[in-house]
């Protein structure tokens, strides 16, 4: 039978105007269902929020996935990791 789980950890400390979070994942897709091709998968991100206003957020993410077979597009082809970084203005209406 195709099917896939998976668990997650979050943990978020916040501060008067700032927060950081920690984020720990883990999917498990033996059928290949969701990924297609069986795999296994973990990702880690450390988030940092700073509200610039009210409204206005900055946000930064550091980013580390993992798999157990070569799954992420890399310049040298199909990778078992990867790592990103992610910068984002968040506007609030």
């Amino acid at each position: 039978a195709a099917g896939w789980h998976g668990v997650a950890l979050y943990g978020r400390k916040t501060f008067k105007r700032s927060a950081v979070a920690l984020r720990l994942e883990a999917v498990e897709d033996p059928g290949g269902l969701r990924a297609g091709i069986p795999v296994r998968m973990t990702s880690v991100t450390g988030t940092f929020d700073y509200n610039i206003t009210k409204t206005a957020q900055a946000r930064f993410e550091l980013r580390k996935d993992s798999s157990d077979v070569p799954y992420f597009n890399a310049n040298d082809g199909p990778s078992r990791s990867r790592t990103t970084l992610t910068a984002a203005l968040i506007q609030r209406f």
